[in-house]
């Protein structure tokens, strides 16, 4: 005999179906008002995403990418001036990717040079690097 947490006992085998179909015929109105609810918020979300023009969506990607990959740019730079007590030197974004790539610092080019600004300040003690 096995004893359950509400009290319910269940003999060896027959009681166990017994035992479900109770479960399950009270939680059945529970599970209709939940379905209820997810496709009622499911059909809100769906209506909104289709206001918001793919244009929009796309720019918010590229910008949130651009905004990771120059930060994995900022990371890399640290790891060049621990190697080289310096930063590079380099005049814009192009140059800088340049130079890293060279020296295997980067293996992939991360981003498009022309969306941000790279400049070497104080002979290469300080850096400004920054989306355009």
């Amino acid at each position: 005999m096995l004893k359950l947490k509400n009290g319910l006992s269940l003999g060896k085998y027959g009681d166990i179906d017994l035992y479900i179909n109770i479960c399950y015929n009270v939680s059945m109105n529970n599970t209709l008002l939940e379905t209820l609810i997810a496709t009622l918020v499911g059909s809100i979300i769906t209506i909104g995403s289709l206001s918001m023009p793919a244009e929009d969506i796309i720019k918010s990607a590229t910008s949130a990418t651009n905004g990771a990959n120059l930060h994995q740019i900022a990371t890399v730079l640290e790891l060049y001036y621990s190697d080289h007590q310096s930063y590079p030197l380099a005049t814009d974004g192009q140059k800088l990717i340049d130079e890293l790539k060279a020296q295997d610092y980067i293996r992939t080019v991360p981003l498009d040079a022309s969306v941000f600004i790279y400049a070497a300040k104080d002979n290469g003690q300080d850096y400004s690097l920054r989306l355009k």
